[in-house]
């Protein structure tokens, strides 16, 4: 039997010890409430990080035998993840057999989509509330399909700096690829583990409540490419650093470790997902208890910005189970769009300069200030050939002003503004500003950008065309009289 505990939050549940009420305690902790036992230790991992935790402990409470309780201290790294209040929603899964149960907790805000549909439900069980589900029993099974998949599985993180190119080239790698064989997701810091894998949500149907599983982009291209081995599948996760990518993972992690036939060389349990593969690719005969594995013919593409700012680590197990690929800094100018990106112009107050030399000076300013420093994170701050595109051969200087000036002010020379700009600029607003008005006069001397400059008028042109506005007030008045 599998069984779901959902309890509203109190702030003691938060601030003190959880407490659980005595169905839970006695029908989903399995703890005999005549018990002389003072505590039991239970295995529990928090959604969004499928590893289960040791020490935790559900004890007797002070208010008699039906009192037990969970120190909140346990709950110290998932209640960091999610901060949770008082009012919010703590969701509870057990898994496994009776003497052997682990169990899965998440907490659900009252900001989530999902907290409404739950909360109306517990209106009516005093903030409680305990689901039984039937579920198979037959022995464990690990199921790797004899069928003839399509060996096309690669596991590959493109990083670079920012603008290098790294989402063209997954492009252009899979530009003949249906889109109906590809998901493409991007990480952030409120991205989850249910987001990526899925979720069981309640529906409201009238007076009936149904509670479905709902796919996360994982389990759809896991479900398709299973359903299809003969055709190849991609899951592309871009800025995969900018979320919690282990904890994103979770458990999916263990299948990133890849046989040389392309299945995942261990296997993980997940009733959510097995259910849906038995819903929807029932001729694979799968049971409840077939352990799930990455086929050969679904492959998994990420991108990585080696100089975000505020991101989250790839720790070094997980990204040995990935081939590392840098994307180079450099355009390829034999081709015709590489071409006219690096030779567009920026024009602004009647001095121009070509994106390609502007990318590069500034590129070796940060290259030496790297150097110089012994910062070699600084390196990773320099301008990828793509970071703005032109259009047309042209870089708008509003979009230049906005992107470019910007990204330069407040991430690359952050803390080191005068190496790059002019002394007396005090903060960014003036430096749009004075750019709008002066152009390039807003860069330092040093900086080396003047070698580049040219005006956009030529010297050739007559003196009407380079005439200030007031002399063309004062030509028009003379040619009026």
């Amino acid at each position: 039997m599998g069984s779901i505990y959902i309890k509203k939050l109190t702030k003691q549940d938060i601030t003190r010890s959880y407490s659980p009420n005595t169905e839970a305690t006695r029908d989903f902790f399995d703890i005999d409430l005549d018990n002389t036992q003072e505590y039991f230790d239970i295995n529990v991992c928090y959604y969004g990080n499928r590893e289960f935790q040791s020490g935790i402990t559900i004890h007797k409470g002070y208010q008699g035998e039906k009192d037990w309780r969970i120190c909140g201290a346990n709950f110290k790294s998932l209640y960091a993840f999610r901060n949770p209040e008082e009012g919010d929603l703590s969701i509870w899964k057990r898994y496994g057999k009776k003497g052997n149960y682990q169990f899965s907790i998440q907490i659900i805000k009252q900001t989530d989509t999902e907290y409404s549909a739950y909360d109306k439900l517990l209106e009516k069980k005093d903030n409680h509330m305990l689901l039984t589900i039937d579920t198979d029993s037959e022995d464990l099974s690990v199921n790797k399909p004899n069928s003839n998949f399509t060996p096309n599985f690669t596991q590959t993180i493109y990083y670079g700096v920012p603008g290098s190119g790294k989402s063209h080239k997954i492009d252009e790698q899979t530009k003949n690829i249906p889109d109906e064989q590809k998901i493409r997701v991007v990480f952030h810091p409120d991205y989850t583990n249910a987001d990526f894998v899925g979720q069981i949500l309640p529906v409201v149907d009238g007076d009936a409540v149904k509670y479905t599983f709902k796919p996360g982009a994982f389990t759809r291209i896991l479900v398709a490419a299973l359903k299809n081995p003969k055709k190849p599948y991609y899951l592309i996760i871009e800025e995969i650093n900018r979320g919690n990518a282990a904890a994103i993972f979770g458990e999916i992690f263990q299948l990133l470790d890849r046989s040389s036939d392309g299945w995942s060389s261990y296997c993980i349990m997940n009733d959510d997902i097995n259910y849906e593969i038995r819903k929807t690719v029932p001729e694979l005969n799968w049971t409840a208890n077939t352990g799930i594995r990455l086929p050969p013919n679904l492959s998994l593409y990420a991108t990585m910005n080696t100089s975000d700012q505020n991101v989250f680590t790839l720790d070094n197990a997980f990204q040995r189970r990935w081939e590392m690929e840098l994307v180079q800094n450099i355009v390829d100018k034999s081709n015709e769009n590489g071409k006219k990106q690096m030779e567009a112009t920026i024009n602004a107050a009647n001095q121009k300069i070509k994106w390609e030399d502007f990318q590069q000076t500034i590129n070796s300013v940060i290259g030496e200030k790297s150097n110089e420093g012994g910062l070699s994170s600084m390196e990773d701050k320099r301008l990828g050939c793509w970071f703005i595109k032109a259009e047309n051969g042209v870089i708008d200087e509003k979009k230049f002003a906005n992107k470019v000036l910007k990204y330069l002010w407040d991430d690359a020379f952050k803390f080191c503004h005068q190496e790059i700009f002019e002394s007396d600029i005090k903060n960014f607003e003036e430096l749009q500003k004075r750019f709008f008005e002066k152009g390039f006069d807003v860069f330092s001397e040093n900086c080396g950008l003047k070698d580049f400059l040219s005006t956009t008028q030529p010297d050739s042109e007559s003196k009407s065309e380079t005439t200030t506005p007031q002399d063309s007030e004062s030509q028009s008045e003379n040619s009026e009289q």
